[in-house]
C-alpha cells in the first residue's frame, strides 16, 4: 500500500503538537528553590486548587469560582482573552503549568484544550522589538524541525501556520508585570490585532492591568489558599515526604481544622500572620519545611524570615555536608555576604517592581567568583531555562516576592550595622554607604515598602540606625518594635 504523503500543513502541526506535548509533559516536575535540587515535585500530586474569583465587568463586584469553570468558559469562547491576577507568588504560575500539564497529558476526565497546541511562554522573556512569533521560534530547534518533517529550515513556515491556524493556539502568557522594555506585543495581542482567533490566558500581578481588564472576556483574580486548601496542601507536603503526624502538628498549631464549624468564629490565632501567609503556595511550602525542621514557628515576622533564612541555609548545608545551623543569629561570614549580594541586587530591581535578577548583576555588584556563584547556590534563588540555545544570559528569580524584600531588608540592615566599622574589603566592597538622595528614594518608594519592614524588624532595638536618615531628634522615639507602628 502506498504510504500517506502528508501536506506541509500537517506535518508543521503535528510537529509542533508532538514538541508541545513533550515539553508540556516534562514541566510536570519541579524543584522549588529552597529544597534545591534534592528533591522533585510532581505538580499532578501537590496541586490544590486555589480560591478564585471571577471578576464582573464595569466594578459590578466578583463571584467564587473554580478552575474547572474558568477553563469551561475559556474553552467554549472562540478567541478568548483570560487575564488571571493576583499578588506576587500567590500561584498564578502554578495554574498555568497545571494546565499545560494537564493538556499534554490528557488524564484528566475532561480533556483540556482538546485539538489545539498549547504553548507555554514567560512575557519576561520578549526582548525590545520581538513579538510572539518570535519566542515561539526562537524555542524551536529548526534543525531539529527539518530532520522530522523534511521541510526547510525556515522559521516562516512556522509563523505562518501559526497566522494561518491561529484557532488551534493555546498561548499561556505567564507574568505580564515582568514585561520588559514597555513592549506593545502582548497588549496588541489582547487586543486581537494579531492571532485573532488564538485563545490566551494571561497572569499578572494585579497593578498597571486596566488596560488588559477592559480587552478581557474572562477575568479572574486568584485570592490564594483558603482553610481548607490550606489543610489540603500540608496533608499532600508531608504525604510526599512520608511524615504525615507531621503534616497533623503542623495543621493544628495553625488551627486549621477542616470542617470544624466553631473554627470560623475564633477571633484569633496564634499564628495570624504565618496563616496569612500560608494562602500563598510558595510560602506555605516554605513554612511546611520550616516545620519538618524545627517544629517551631516564631509569631514576630522579622524573626519567622530569620527561621526561613536558616532553613534555606541548612538545605544548602545537607546538600554540601556541612554542619546544621542552629540558630541564624551567627551564620558564617561567608553565607552572610552572599545573601547581603543578593539583596544588594534585588534592591535595585525592587525599586522598579522587578523580582528577577541575572549574573551580569551579581558580577557587577563583586568580583569575586566564589560569592558569586556561592550567592544563587544557597537555595534563595532559582535558574531560569534559557528560551533558546543562542540566549546565553542566566536568569535567576526568587520563589515569592517576600524573599526579595526580605533579603532587600537585611541588605538595607547590614547596611546600617556596617556603618562607623571596620570591615573587611570584601564588606566594603558590598556595604558601599548611600547618598541621602538614595536615602530618600528608600523612604519614599512605595515598591520597597516590605523591604523597610523588615530592615527595622531584622535591626530591632538599633533601628534608630536605619531611621535616623528621615528622623530628626530620634532619641524621643522608643525605636523597638517599631515595624508594627
Amino acid at each position: 500500500m502506498n504510504k500517506e504523503v502528508k501536506s506541509e500543513t500537517e506535518k508543521i502541526e503535528e510537529y509542533l503538537l508532538q514538541r508541545q506535548k513533550r515539553l508540556c509533559s516534562q514541566a510536570s516536575r519541579f524543584t522549588p528553590a529552597i529544597m534545591r535540587e534534592r528533591y522533585n515535585v510532581d505538580i499532578s500530586q501537590m496541586f490544590t486548587d486555589m480560591e478564585l474569583r471571577k471578576e464582573a465587568k464595569k466594578n459590578k463586584g466578583s463571584k467564587p469560582t473554580t478552575l474547572t469553570e474558568v477553563v469551561d468558559v475559556i474553552s467554549s469562547t472562540p478567541g478568548c482573552r483570560a487575564l488571571i491576577d493576583g499578588e506576587g507568588g500567590i500561584g498564578k504560575t502554578t495554574i498555568l503549568r497545571h494546565l499545560s500539564y494537564t493538556w499534554a497529558t490528557a488524564t484528566q476526565s475532561i480533556k483540556l484544550f482538546e485539538g489545539k497546541i498549547v504553548f507555554l511562554l514567560s512575557v519576561r522573556d520578549l526582548e525590545k522589538d520581538d513579538n510572539i512569533f518570535d519566542q515561539i521560534v526562537k524555542q524551536i530547534d529548526m534543525e531539529d524541525f527539518n530532520l522530522d518533517t523534511d521541510l526547510p529550515e525556515d522559521p516562516r513556515l512556522i509563523q505562518d501556520f501559526l497566522i494561518t491556524h491561529d484557532d488551534k493556539v493555546v498561548l499561556l502568557l505567564d507574568g505580564l508585570d515582568e514585561l520588559r522594555f514597555n513592549n506593545p506585543s502582548v497588549i496588541s495581542l489582547f487586543k486581537k490585532k494579531n492571532l485573532e482567533e488564538s485563545t490566551v490566558i494571561l497572569t499578572s500581578r494585579s497593578e498597571n492591568i486596566d488596560e488588559f481588564v477592559k480587552e478581557s472576556n474572562v477575568h479572574v483574580r486568584v485570592k490564594g489558599f483558603n482553610n481548607e486548601s490550606i489543610g489540603k496542601y500540608i496533608d499532600k507536603h508531608f504525604e510526599y515526604f512520608e511524615e504525615p503526624q507531621l503534616g497533623k502538628s503542623l495543621k493544628k498549631e495553625l488551627d486549621i481544622f477542616i470542617g470544624d464549624t466553631q473554627h470560623r468564629y475564633r477571633r484569633e490565632r496564634k499564628h495570624e500572620d504565618v496563616y496569612s501567609m500560608c494562602k500563598n503556595p510558595m510560602l506555605l511550602c516554605s513554612i511546611c519545611l520550616l516545620w519538618q525542621d524545627s517544629q517551631n514557628l516564631p509569631t514576630d515576622k522579622a524573626e519567622l524570615f530569620k527561621e526561613i533564612f536558616r532553613n534555606i541555609l541548612n538545605q544548602f548545608n545537607k546538600h554540601e555536608q556541612f554542619a546544621k545551623l542552629s540558630k541564624f543569629e551567627n551564620p558564617p561570614a561567608k553565607y552572610v555576604n552572599a545573601m547581603i549580594l543578593l539583596g544588594k541586587c534585588m534592591y535595585d530591581r525592587l525599586k522598579v517592581n522587578q523580582l528577577s535578577i541575572n549574573m551580569r548583576d551579581l558580577n557587577d555588584k563583586h568580583t569575586k567568583k566564589d560569592l558569586v556563584d556561592m550567592s544563587v547556590k544557597l537555595g534563595f534563588v532559582y535558574e531560569e531555562a534559557p528560551i533558546s540555545k543562542s540566549n546565553f544570559e542566566n536568569i535567576f528569580m526568587p520563589p515569592h516576592k517576600l524573599i526579595v524584600e526580605s533579603l532587600v531588608g537585611f541588605y538595607l540592615c547590614k547596611l546600617c550595622e556596617s556603618e562607623g566599622k571596620e570591615n573587611t574589603e570584601d564588606v566594603r566592597r558590598l556595604l558601599t554607604p548611600l547618598d541621602d538622595d538614595e536615602w530618600e528614594v528608600i523612604r519614599e518608594s512605595d515598591h520597597l515598602h516590605r523591604a523597610r519592614e523588615f530592615a527595622i524588624g531584622f535591626l530591632g532595638d538599633k533601628a534608630g540606625g536605619f531611621l535616623k536618615h528621615w528622623v530628626t531628634n530620634l532619641q524621643v522615639y522608643n525605636v523597638t518594635g517599631i515595624s508594627y507602628v
